[in-house]
């Protein structure tokens, strides 16, 4: 789960500042702005360091209304990583705001039942 030499970077959240890898913090803020600009919510859960050096993980929102930023940390001896959840990140903000569903065939609108509806206008 980690590499020697590198960057590190906190996200800040309205949660707390949590202390993560570089590519770890940059998949975050990726899918918080494309959740910001979908306007949805969303909870993520990312490995972070402790203050005592422990690994731990955090869950905390991002997107909308969820202000998250990234900020470099001091050279540490030894970087976080964890190449699924930054993969995981990356797909997620990729089809945030695409439309899955599919409109109702018409055998599947004719099987509704809508009792007000129908009412109203005529159908029985």
């Amino acid at each position: 789960m980690t590499a020697v030499g590198e960057l590190m970077k906190y996200v800040a959240t309205q949660s707390g500042r949590f202390l993560t890898g570089t590519e770890l913090a940059d998949a975050v803020q990726h899918y918080a702005i494309a959740l910001e600009r979908a306007h949805q919510l969303a909870l993520v859960e990312i490995p972070v360091i402790e203050s005592d050096g422990r690994d731990a993980r955090a869950t905390f929102a991002v997107g909308l209304s969820a202000d998250a930023a990234t900020i470099t940390a001091p050279d540490r001896s030894e970087e976080l990583t964890e190449v699924d959840t930054v993969i995981e990140l990356y797909e997620k903000a990729e089809v945030t705001g695409v439309i899955r569903a599919q409109p109702f065939s018409a055998d599947e609108l004719e099987a509704l039942s809508w009792p007000v509806l129908d009412n109203e206008y005529g159908r029985e």
